[in-house]
């Protein structure tokens, strides 16, 4: 058996857990609701309570053309409306489904992590699309992320959820391009904004920083422990530590709360 039709019957195998624990999302109009978590290395799980729209997505490797479907370098936290964030080359694909099976895309919401990002997307029905979703409805949606993923807990374990390798199955050389010409375009027209506004400094500071100075930061401001970030970042505590004092150097903060204030202000910019 291939790995693509063993992952689509383990999508299936699955399906009726998630329709379980998706129940509460038809009382806001979503009919279709699908779990995308993409690591760093490729590997992907995917969790869906309409395993037939996959089937076909993945038989027809329509992932080949999906923009939304790429390394987690390419996505940005927060929601995704469909309607105006869509990718022309993706268009006629997502057309099709549409007309195929009734459903269309209402929201997508995107939750990155340091290895990974995690992704919720939720449908509904057709012959209502365009559909403008309610700003409150964003809140509900949001709180239904940590709900969705307790519930699947069990599915979520290693080996046990249904797992493909994006790398794999896009080609190497496809997935790792991950500094898209767009992408870059994006950066530079935001680092300009932000020059014009007047946070010039800000950005000259956060570009001081070494990749690594900036995971540590991200990393301690989201709670974790100096052991806890040296795990995720396989480095030593000792290591981890470093890093923290020569970004304090660079940033001339004296203080360790210093620097973990300019650092949140960097990450509300969006420059970390």
């Amino acid at each position: 058996m291939s790995q693509v039709s063993q992952f689509l019957k383990d999508l299936a195998k699955h399906s009726d857990a998630v329709k379980k624990a998706t129940r509460p999302l038809r009382h806001l109009g979503v009919t279709c609701f699908y779990y995308l978590s993409v690591k760093n290395n490729g590997d992907h799980v995917l969790l869906t309570d309409c395993p037939e729209v996959d089937d076909y997505y993945y038989d027809e490797k329509l992932y080949v053309k999906d923009p939304y479907l790429r390394h987690p370098d390419n996505y940005q936290s927060g929601f995704l409306h469909f309607e105006t964030d869509h990718k022309q080359e993706y268009d006629a694909s997502l057309a099709y489904i549409i007309q195929k099976f009734k459903i269309a895309p209402l929201l997508g919401l995107c939750q990155k992590q340091q290895d990974s990002v995690d992704f919720f997307g939720f449908w509904g029905e057709a012959d209502r699309a365009p559909y403008v979703v309610p700003s409150q409805y964003t809140h509900l949606l949001k709180a239904f992320a940590p709900h969705f993923k307790k519930e699947c807990k069990s599915l979520l374990q290693p080996d046990v959820g249904p797992f493909l390798s994006l790398r794999k199955l896009l080609g190497a050389e496809v997935f790792d391009n991950v500094a898209t010409q767009e992408r870059k375009e994006e950066a530079k027209l935001f680092r300009q904004y932000l020059i014009e506004i007047g946070f010039k400094d800000k950005v000259v500071k956060a570009d001081s920083l070494s990749q690594r100075e900036k995971e540590c930061l991200q990393l301690l401001l989201r709670g974790k422990a100096m052991k806890e970030t040296a795990s995720i970042l396989q480095l030593s505590p000792r290591t981890v530590e470093h890093y923290i004092d020569s970004a304090r150097d660079k940033l001339g903060c004296r203080y360790k709360n210093e620097l973990f204030a300019l650092a949140e202000e960097f990450v509300n910019l969006g420059l970390i």
